[in-house]
């Protein structure tokens, strides 16, 4: 499947130039006519009558042009709108939305995620401005419009925990501290009761990041749970849920034995889409794992195109910072720094994301250039 792209610049320079010749035209036209209302007398009937058809004909070409130069202004006023949106940029809607005439033409029963398809009508039908205003018109507003998605994977579902919570261990060590600190001592053999509590209690206060890692592991390893437990040691299930503190557990320690991403007191600290990379790579590789992880940072991920991201196999995490993040108990302000997995996209737009184990919703419109996303893959 091919791509829709449109050189901004280069197709404003053809406007311009058709803007250009349309002017001339009307320039010469007027000089025919002035010439041939000068040949009034029988001698020169002949010629008058030439030089009238030439009029004509430049009048014919000069409508043309003229209709043709304003179609594509039309079309790089709407590509351009489109594709700032699409971006994440503010934009004037005024601007976004065509002044032209409304044609009769729609889709034509197009399919608009099929690029060469799209191509292919705008090709048939280039001499009918009218009704590729209107074909295009249709198209951006597609484009333009939040693409509702949710993200399949038995990592965010309703049976268990929707995606980690970095304070689970925390929340439960005195239920099952003896399981905590087993764990934990695979690590660190002499920490007693009360350190294993306080270790989990910074996990808890700088663990999102982390969690952000895990799910997206999860997600990569899902169908894979023979190769996961070959690969970690241990089960990707317990209880019937996915074994989310154990692998929480292990990144986070495999980080702080690595001296990675520490504080001056040498606990891990919170994390960044740099960082989170590092970490992961750090692991992946003391683990001597199967798979693979590459990320691309301050990613251009939107509604419109979060769809096309996940189901080419990107795990994109959100970076917030003092932003507000929203559930069925309504509004909860993010002070500080805040990871978090993206699940999906609602169908007015909102990010779906995983928080604390919970579904939160991310409100598109409130983001600014301090939040950032990026874009996780995996490769067996």
């Amino acid at each position: 499947m091919g791509s829709f792209e449109i050189d901004i610049n280069r197709a404003r320079q053809s406007a311009q130039k058709l803007i250009s010749v349309e002017r001339d035209l009307k320039r010469n036209r007027s000089c025919v006519k002035r010439v041939a209302s000068n040949l009034k007398s029988h001698d020169f009937y002949y010629a008058d009558s030439s030089l009238k058809i030439t009029e004509k004909n430049i009048r014919v070409v000069y409508n043309r042009i003229k209709k043709l130069s304003t179609s594509l202004e039309e079309i790089v006023k709407m590509y351009e709108a489109t594709e700032k949106n699409i971006a994440g940029e503010k934009i004037d809607q005024e601007t976004a939305r065509s002044d032209s005439p409304s044609g009769s033409s729609s889709s034509g029963g197009v399919n608009f995620d099929d690029t060469d398809a799209v191509w292919d009508y705008i090709i048939h039908n280039w001499q009918n401005p009218a009704a590729l205003i209107a074909f295009l018109r249709e198209y951006f507003n597609y484009l333009n419009t939040p693409k509702p998605h949710k993200v399949d994977s038995v990592v965010f579902d309703s049976d268990g925990s929707y995606g980690g919570n970095q304070g689970n261990m925390e929340n439960h060590y005195f239920e099952n501290w003896r399981e905590y600190l087993d764990y934990l001592h695979e690590y660190f053999p002499d920490m007693t009761k009360e350190q294993g509590y306080a270790y989990l209690q910074r996990l808890n206060s700088v663990g999102c990041g982390y969690v952000a890692i895990v799910n997206t592991l999860f997600m990569a390893y899902e169908g894979r749970e023979a190769q996961f437990e070959k690969d970690f040691g241990y089960p990707m299930y317990k209880d019937g849920d996915l074994n989310f503190d154990r692998l929480l557990l292990d990144v986070y320690a495999t980080t702080d034995i690595a001296d990675i991403n520490d504080r001056k007191d040498g606990l891990p600290k919170g994390t960044r889409q740099e960082s989170r990379d590092q970490i992961l790579q750090n692991f992946l590789q003391e683990k001597n794992a199967s798979v693979k992880a590459s990320s691309e940072f301050d990613a251009n991920v939107t509604p419109q195109n979060f769809k096309s991201i996940s189901e080419n196999g990107g795990k994109v995490v959100i970076s917030l910072h003092d932003d507000n993040i929203y559930n069925k108990d309504g509004k909860h302000h993010i002070k500080g720094g805040h990871a978090m997995t993206v699940t999906g996209v609602t169908d007015d737009g909102k990010f779906i994301v995983s928080s604390w184990g919970d579904i939160f919703y991310i409100d598109s419109a409130e983001l600014d250039s301090n939040d950032s996303f990026s874009v996780i893959s995996y490769e067996f």
